[in-house]
């Protein structure tokens, strides 16, 4: 959950298995075939996913269960914007909560345009919605630090967040997610720290399987029915 996020699937494998051997040697308890789906996974929630467009390999339905686990902010890096049209899918489904997809910055940077988005951020943490921001650079943007850092302390039993100058009620229910179209960005320490860094970059390995998923959806649609 903490370390694997930033690698594509080519990484991740060799240093889950050198992590086990290393685990195995030292004598701690370990599954025999571990696996990040049967520790934290649930096959209903995978399929829905699937539903809403996750690709069906490994490495995406790992990806997506850091996503939605982790107690940080997560930050897909997502050139291909595979991660973002699926979370965009699943939320957009939800009849529970409000949805709102936007940038940090606009491209004319106007006064209005960020007066703006101040608000999209205010009405979101106060009224439980999720927000999806898109586009994001190597840096966080100060409008969005306090949320990111979690920021929140007590008053009278209520939680509350500072955002700007003004403090606001802050809903339980919000969910913050943050994407990068960049194929390589380079996070500082101070801002890696505050983030689950979510590497959603497809690799000639991923997409492989994901081909696989729609030939045998295609031509085999009673194993693709037996799988669901």
């Amino acid at each position: 959950m903490s370390y694997l996020g930033p690698f594509t699937g080519q990484y991740r494998e060799p240093m889950l298995a050198e992590w086990l051997a290393q685990s195995a040697a030292c004598g701690i308890a370990l599954s025999e075939n571990y696996s990040l789906v049967q520790t934290l996974g649930d096959p209903v929630e995978i399929r829905k996913w699937g539903i809403s467009g996750l690709p069906s390999d490994q490495v995406s339905i790992d990806n997506a269960i850091f996503t939605t686990k982790s107690k940080s902010v997560p930050m897909l890096i997502d050139p291909q914007f595979q991660g973002n049209s699926w979370l965009k899918k699943m939320f957009k489904s939800s009849s529970t909560q409000k949805f709102v997809a936007t940038k940090v910055r606009q491209s004319d940077n106007s006064r209005s345009k960020a007066g703006a988005f101040q608000t999209i951020l205010e009405n979101a943490v106060r009224f439980g919605h999720v927000l999806l921001l898109e586009d994001m650079s190597e840096e966080i943007d100060p409008s969005v630090d306090q949320v990111v850092s979690k920021a929140t302390y007590l008053e009278n039993g209520a939680t509350k967040i500072v955002l700007g100058t003004r403090a606001f009620d802050f809903d339980s229910d919000f969910k913050l997610f943050l994407t990068t179209k960049m194929a390589n960005p380079h996070f500082l320490p101070e801002v890696s720290i505050k983030l689950a860094v979510i590497n959603f970059t497809v690799t000639f390995d991923g997409l492989d399987e994901q081909l696989l998923a729609e030939v045998v959806q295609n031509l085999e649609p009673q194993v693709e029915a037996l799988r669901d």
